[in-house]
C-alpha cells in the first residue's frame, strides 16, 4: 500500500480501533501481546537506539521535551514520542520536536501498513487487529531506526505497566507527578495508579521521580527495591532548586544543585514554576547518566538546549 501524503497515511491508521477515544474497550485491549508481535514482524526496531521512558499523571510531556532537547543539543540525533497531538499526528513522532521530512512518514507508514495488512489477512492477530496507539508506537520505532536516531525519549500514553511503549528496555526511567486519573482503567487510589506507573521501572536501571505523595513514594521504592534499581527523589538529586530572576529574553530561570555536587543555572522560555521542576527531572537524569555511568560522555552539558525548548 502506497500513500500519497502523511495526512492520508495517518487517516488510514485512524481507521483502526482508537482506544484513546473509546476507553470502554481498554479492559480487553490493554495488553502487550500485539505490540510484541508487531515488533517481531519488523525485527524489533525498538532495540536500535537508547531510550528514556517517562510515565506519570502530570508533566510527562514537558519533561520528555526537555530531555529530548538536551540530548539533541549535545549532538545526539534524538527521537521524541509523545501524545496526544494538537493538529497533526506528526507531532507525536518527531526529531526532538522538529518534524521529520514528509517522505519519512509516508514511506514508513506505507511499508508498515503493507506488512500489517498482510499479517491481518493471514490471521496473525487472534485477539484482533492492532490499535491506533499500537501502530503509532511501532511507527515511532521504525522511523527512529530508519533515521539512525541514537537516542529516543518516550512518553507513555495511559498507565505504564501495560502501556504499549513498555516493550522498551530504557537506560533510565522518569516518573512525574502522580494524581488520580483514568480511574476506570488504572484504579481508584494513588497506590493503585502508582503501581501501574511503576510498571515501567526496569531491572537495574535508574529511576528519577518527581515529588510524590507518601503512598506513591512507598510504591515506587518497593518496586525499585524488587528490581534492584536505584531510585532518586528530588531531595536526592536536587536538594537545592530555586527560581531566580529571569535572564534577559527568558520567562524564568533557576539554579539547581545536583546530587550536592554541582550547581547549574538554566533558563526556560516557558512559564510556570512547575516547569522548573520538570526540567530538573530531565537535567538530573542526564547528569546521572553522564557522571555516574558511561552511557553518556562525562563532558555532557545537562542544561544545553533547555532554553530552546517549546511546548
Amino acid at each position: 500500500m502506497k500513500f500519497k501524503s502523511s495526512i492520508e497515511a495517518f487517516n488510514y491508521i485512524e481507521s483502526f480501533t482508537n482506544l484513546e477515544r473509546n476507553t470502554a474497550s481498554f479492559s480487553s485491549e490493554y495488553k502487550l501481546e500485539r505490540i510484541k508481535l508487531l515488533c517481531r514482524m519488523f525485527d524489533n526496531p525498538q532495540n536500535n537506539f537508547k531510550a528514556i521512558h517517562i510515565a506519570g499523571s502530570k508533566g510527562k510531556g514537558s519533561t520528555a521535551a526537555f530531555t529530548a532537547s538536551i540530548l539533541s543539543a549535545n549532538g545526539f540525533k534524538t527521537g521524541l514520542y509523545c501524545s496526544p497531538h494538537v493538529t497533526t499526528y506528526k507531532e507525536r513522532i518527531s526529531l526532538a520536536g522538529q518534524f521529520f521530512d514528509e517522505e519519512i512518514y509516508v514511506e514508513t507508514i506505507s511499508e508498515m501498513i503493507t506488512l500489517v495488512n498482510s499479517e491481518i489477512s493471514s490471521g496473525s492477530f487472534p485477539s484482533g487487529p492492532p490499535t491506533v496507539f499500537e501502530l503509532l508506537t511501532l511507527l515511532s520505532f521504525l522511523i527512529f531506526k530508519k533515521t539512525n536516531c541514537s537516542w529516543a525519549v518516550f512518553e507513555t500514553g495511559i498507565g505504564g505497566r501495560l502501556d504499549t511503549t513498555n516493550i522498551l528496555s530504557p537506560e533510565a526511567c522518569i516518573l512525574t507527578l502522580i494524581e488520580l486519573e483514568h480511574t476506570e482503567i488504572l484504579g481508584n487510589t494513588i497506590t493503585e495508579i502508582a503501581g501501574e506507573k511503576a510498571g515501567i521501572i526496569k531491572e537495574g536501571k535508574p529511576v528519577f521521580s518527581a515529588r510524590q505523595t507518601q503512598d506513591a513514594v512507598k510504591v515506587f521504592r518497593e518496586k525499585a527495591k524488587v528490581l534492584s534499581s536505584k531510585i532518586f527523589f528530588p531531595e536526592d538529586f536536587a536538594p537545592y532548586l530555586k527560581k531566580t530572576k529571569p535572564s534577559k529574553g527568558f520567562l524564568q530561570s533557576g539554579i539547581i544543585n545536583l546530587f550536592s555536587e554541582e550547581e547549574l543555572c538554566f533558563n526556560l522560555k516557558i512559564p510556570g514554576s512547575f516547569q522548573l521542576e520538570n526540567a530538573s527531572l530531565a537535567i538530573s537524569c542526564l547528569y546521572y547518566l553522564s557522571q555516574k555511568t558511561n552511557i553518556l560522555p562525562d563532558n555532557f552539558n545537562c542544561t544545553l538546549g533547555l532554553e530552546k525548548t517549546s511546548l
